[in-house]
């Protein structure tokens, strides 16, 4: 599914960061490993060139992610929220059954529904809405993987 919010996200991202070569990365001491998990694979496209200072793997729905999360150390999953077969929080509730301490971050497009349909899923749960700033993006991801 291709989304038209990308093309938006791209020139955004590429007037605030330039190319990847050009881009000042800030590394720690260790990679961090992050999950990329999005039905939509323009969006996996912009976390992929947005997030270059870290060590990441892509599924594309709940099931591969839980397959590729098995055995696999994991600093960090982001994750969309509304998808096919397995939303995100089906899919972090799944997740944390293994490793309860599993730091996640949900992207959606759908927060006013999400608002009103389950307002208290969110009280513990970090979340971005689509569309977000790519800079928005960096600095939560950092500060999760800072906590």
């Amino acid at each position: 599914m291709k989304s038209p919010r990308c093309a938006s996200w791209r020139s955004q991202f590429d007037s605030q960061f330039g190319r990847p070569e050009n881009r000042a990365s800030v590394l720690s001491m260790s990679v961090k490993r992050i999950l990329l998990v999005d039905d939509d694979t323009s969006v996996l496209n912009i976390l992929t060139r947005a997030l270059t200072s870290y060590e990441l793997t892509i599924a594309h729905d709940g099931a591969e992610a839980l397959a590729l999360a098995n055995g696999t150390p994991l600093d960090l999953v982001i994750t969309d929220y509304l998808m096919p077969a397995m939303t995100g929080d089906e899919l972090i509730a799944r997740m944390r059954e293994r490793r309860p301490d599993l730091k996640c971050l949900v992207l959606t497009g759908h927060g006013d529904l999400l608002d009103r349909e389950s307002p208290t899923w969110w009280n513990g749960v970090a979340h971005l809405s689509k569309p977000f700033r790519i800079q928005a993006l960096r600095e939560t991801v950092d500060k999760l993987l800072a906590a």
